[in-house]
């Protein structure tokens, strides 16, 4: 029997070492609010897998899968548990392929679609404010940093819109452009290390840390 159970253990240790080791948060800054509904979705899938219809089990999305590992904090880098965070994209080569709320028609480029890329997604936090989503690199056929839009929702807060960047390592500023494509930059370092996906030790692996403005009420552990 305590054989049994050291096993159990020795796997089970391996098993979660493929998990990033959350760090101590000891400074914890209000995200940025970047605003941005040009390509806000019609409707999400209630699913944090983005690489795979919820009614497919065979056919993965083409391009670079990547997990996304986050936590929502508070002011008090406190964990934020039970928040709702969705997020939305574009597939491996930059094309909004899904439904778009503000736009009665769009013009398809079915060359660019990927069927098995749904584009959209939900999760919660758990109860140490992390959540989890595994997608597709997002790609971009302009100047536009490649992004991630994110919303995080909790009764607590007020709901934040923001993005998360994937910069390359010889990349010191940010691209993007407003909802009238007016191109605007970020080149402030503190707030550039705020918003972009931080590569984990394993490849494929991205972090990234969302504090909302405020403080919870009576936060029990």
């Amino acid at each position: 029997m305590r054989k049994l159970v050291f096993l159990i253990c020795f796997f089970s240790f391996f098993a979660e070492s493929k998990v990033p080791v959350d760090g101590v948060v000891s400074v914890c800054k209000t995200y940025p609010e970047i605003k941005d509904h040009t390509s806000f979705p019609e409707k999400f899938n209630s699913t944090n897998n983005l690489t795979r219809p919820e009614d497919n089990n065979f056919y993965e999305a083409e391009g670079e899968k990547i997990t996304v590992y986050g936590r929502v904090l508070d002011s008090d880098c406190l964990p934020v548990s039970d928040a709702k965070i969705y997020i939305w994209q574009a597939n491996k080569v930059g094309y909004v392929q899904y439904p778009i709320k503000t736009l009665n028609t769009r013009r398809r480029h079915q060359q660019w679609v990927d069927p098995n890329f749904i584009g959209t997604g939900i999760t919660n936090t758990d109860n140490m404010g992390r959540f989890r989503f595994t997608t597709i690199k997002p790609g971009s056929f302009t100047k536009v940093t490649p992004h991630i839009h994110v919303r995080i929702e909790h009764k607590g807060f007020r709901s934040l819109d923001s993005k998360f960047y994937f910069l390359k390592a010889s990349e010191t500023k940010i691209t993007d452009t407003t909802k009238d494509n007016h191109i605007f930059f970020i080149s402030n370092k503190e707030i550039i290390s705020q918003v972009s996906a931080v590569p984990g030790d394993q490849e494929g692996i991205y972090t990234i840390d969302i504090t909302l403005d405020g403080k919870q009420q009576n936060k029990k552990f």
